[in-house]
């Protein structure tokens, strides 16, 4: 199973705390070890992680926790990105180099910052294979992000307008305040919009100390890149192929440049085979599919590759102990309860 590593979900647990929740707690009971909050921070799965959001969110009966989590931040908690970014000398540099090193803490999702049909700037995160994250992580994702470029640019940031791919929360309120852009919802991606000149010099920023970060940046990049890179690449390929059927090991292996052979021991290297890799995206895929209510089971049996939904079905319950309709309806049945208005006590007789 693909793991976020310990030091990239840090600034993330570290916030959960400093808004009173009880970490190690939420983490057991989203099946992670409790030691991944502290000194020696332990790795989680994807899966997991979404198990700690879904449950902090039922716990907290706030269907926008992903913002007041983004809020709760201290970007001294990214150490080098914080400091990169704060180095920069446009918000298009900070950014940029956001983007290049986000992987220095282990993050195995992403941003990316490009264009839009009208070749204006547009800073989009997905968490794999053209996927955006259902809230509340992509409050998260989107919010962290607007904190740090608020504290780099100052009173010159502003947005024209916020992408959410998931459905709208009951109210839109919280979206607007936090962002003070419009926002919009099922639309397909997961993007913020800058509504300024991302060249205009920032006052703060420090080009010598700015390229000494970098030089730096890169060496904990670099030195963290074979092992991780060769998983990372394993995962996207496999999750890009599966609509069309499971890709061969050869075809992936000759997509990233290796033999297969060499493919195979690499992975055994790193603790794992290709067989579980591919069950493990799977795994993955399946649970963020089926948080959505757009598609079908059918469908998404169709996107991960199986023969028919008789055998994802089967799969599916081997993960989890349960079928997709059966963990789509209990998700939907949580959410329900965590959105609906509170109704006043009934008066006494």
């Amino acid at each position: 199973m693909r793991r976020v590593a310990g030091p990239s979900i840090q600034p993330l647990l570290r916030a959960f705390a400093r808004l009173g929740f009880d970490v190690p707690s939420l983490l057991g009971r989203a099946g992670a070890d409790p030691r991944a909050f502290g000194d020696s921070p332990r790795a989680m799965t994807l899966p997991q992680l979404w198990s700690f959001w879904c449950i902090a969110v039922e716990e907290s009966g706030d269907d926008c926790l992903g913002l007041r989590v983004a809020a709760a931040l201290d970007l001294a908690d990214y150490e080098i990105l914080a400091y990169l970014a704060t180095a920069s000398t446009t918000a298009r540099e900070a950014l940029d180099r956001v983007v290049r090193f986000q992987h220095v803490l282990g993050a195995t999702t992403g941003y990316a910052l490009g264009c839009d049909a009208a070749g204006a700037p547009v800073i989009r995160h997905e968490i794999g294979a053209g996927l955006f994250a259902p809230r509340p992580l992509a409050d998260f994702f989107l919010g962290g992000l607007v904190v740090l470029a608020r504290r780099v640019a100052g009173e010159d940031f502003r947005l024209s307008r916020v992408r959410f791919g998931s459905a709208a929360p009951r109210s839109t309120a919280a979206h607007e305040r936090f962002f003070a852009a419009p926002v919009e919802f099922d639309a397909g991606e997961n993007a913020l919009y800058p509504g300024f000149d991302l060249d205009l010099p920032l006052a703060a920023g420090d080009v010598g100390l700015g390229r000494i970060l970098e030089q730096y940046a890169q060496e904990l990049l670099a030195r963290s890149a074979s092992g991780a890179a060769l998983d990372h690449h394993v995962h996207r390929i496999v999750a890009e192929s599966l609509p069309s059927g499971v890709p061969r090991s050869g075809d992936v292996a000759q997509r990233i440049g290796v033999s297969d052979r060499t493919l195979r021991r690499r992975l055994e290297e790193s603790g794992t085979t290709y067989g579980e890799v591919v069950r493990d995206v799977r795994h993955e895929l399946a649970v963020i599919y089926l948080s959505s209510s757009i598609l079908s089971v059918a469908e998404i049996a169709c996107l991960l590759g199986f023969s028919e939904p008789g055998a994802f079905h089967r799969a599916f319950k081997r993960w989890l102990g349960c079928t997709p309709a059966t963990y789509r309806a209990e998700r939907d049945e949580r959410a329900a309860s965590v959105s609906a208005p509170s109704r006043p006590a009934a008066a006494s007789p």
